[in-house]
């Protein structure tokens, strides 16, 4: 599909339980030229697309759809959501139960939107847009001459729903009549650094998603491992490969010898 930019990510980048599939969407608007000139159903192609994907992973859609949902919700239907996949329900049980009422800023509802609601409904897949941390109240999100919308979404799988953080529209910018959306994930995973059997292995799985506190009580840990002979070496050998362009390896040796 030509107006769809496809990634299929790795889930333990994100500390997520399985892949993630991401979609950059754009839809032309109902009255484009686009759909006399070229046989074409793009909600069709993006439901069968999406289909595909749903039996390797979650999924995520991001972009412009030119489709109005107003307060429009999702009703879903967990058996005919596992007997379009042709697999074993991977969604749990009442999951759907758990999400919440959708708000919108934008009252109109167009065919495209109706359209977009019966896709979410038939895959399993929910509207972040005003449900959302950081868009409860789901803001408009394309400012033109004719007036403003909202009709730039975040679409996800209801298992991948939890794991959101965050949502929000952006402020217009000037290169645009969109304003950018973004989101943030919260990972399943969590360090258990006073376990040093478990450590090694979840920092392998996700450590670019670590945070760090700093205790007082660590004070004596951190200086021990600094001035340790592997430390020293580790450090070293970073220094010298500094025009390498394979630092990872070296990197990832540093930081075990960090944690100990």
């Amino acid at each position: 599909m030509e107006d769809l930019l496809w990634l299929w990510l790795d889930g333990n980048y994100f500390c997520l339980p399985s892949d993630l599939h991401i979609y950059c969407v754009y839809i032309p608007h109902e009255n484009s030229k686009i759909y006399t000139e070229r046989e074409i159903n793009m909600f069709q192609t993006l439901a069968q697309e999406t289909a595909h994907s749903q039996t390797k992973g979650m999924i995520l859609h991001l972009g412009d759809f030119n489709s109005r949902i107003g307060n429009l919700n999702e009703n879903w239907d967990p058996a005919d959501i596992t007997r379009l996949n042709h697999q074993e329900p991977y969604i749990e049980a009442n999951i759907h139960a758990s999400i919440p009422i959708r708000s919108s800023n934008d009252n109109k509802i167009n065919n495209f939107g109706r359209k977009l609601i019966n896709m979410c409904e038939t895959l399993g897949l929910v509207i972040l847009n005003g449900r959302t941390p950081g868009d409860n109240s789901g803001k408009l999100t394309c400012y033109t001459h004719n007036g403003s919308s909202l009709i730039d979404y975040g679409i996800c799988s209801l298992e991948l729903f939890k794991y959101i953080k965050y949502f929000q529209v952006q402020e217009q910018t000037w290169y645009s009549d969109h304003s950018p959306i973004q989101l943030s994930f919260k990972p399943k995973k969590v360090v258990d650094w006073a376990n040093p059997n478990k450590r090694h292995n979840n920092i392998n799985k996700c450590c670019l998603l670590l945070t760090y506190k700093w205790s007082n009580g660590n004070e004596e840990e951190f200086l021990k491992h600094m001035n340790s002979p592997n430390t020293t070496r580790e450090i070293h050998d970073v220094q010298k490969s500094l025009n390498n362009s394979t630092l990872t390896p070296y990197v990832r040796k540093l930081l075990k010898s960090l944690h100990g």
